[in-house]
């Protein structure tokens, strides 16, 4: 039988630096490296069969796959359709800020929540879109 392991990746910088997520690329924290260090330890002792590693093209989860990759000694496959959802205007920006500029709802077309961030449009994904990718 085949299993799927998804796994999110490990602290990075903008937990830290209290970032939005989403698009926002930052690399992963030392905590965050030692976690993926001991994440591919942990599915090391699982003995799969044929493992392969796929990783979004975002420098916190690639470092994450890296870590694990190295372990493993696997190579990893990178897509950038693997991407969190895209944050649009609050990507690379603050938590703080996210909140002080969030969107109000308008009465037309599409509104989601992401956190307390309310989103339409400004460059940012459709939850329908990234559903679709």
């Amino acid at each position: 039988m085949k299993k799927i392991l998804l796994i999110q990746h490990c602290q990075s910088l903008h937990h830290v630096e209290d970032l939005t997520g989403g698009w926002t690329d930052c690399s992963l924290s030392e905590h965050g490296v030692s976690q993926a260090k001991m994440t591919g330890s942990y599915i090391k002792g699982m003995n799969l069969e044929h493992p392969k590693i796929y990783s979004s093209d975002l420098k916190r989860a690639k470092e994450t796959a890296d870590q694990i990759a190295n372990t493993l000694t696997l190579p990893v496959e990178t897509e950038s359709g693997l991407r969190e959802i895209n944050n649009g205007i609050a990507a690379n920006k603050t938590k703080e800020w996210a909140h002080k500029n969030r969107i109000q709802p308008m009465p037309k077309g599409i509104i989601w929540t992401i956190g307390n961030f309310k989103v339409r449009k400004h460059g940012a994904n459709s939850i329908p879109a990234f559903q679709l990718q």
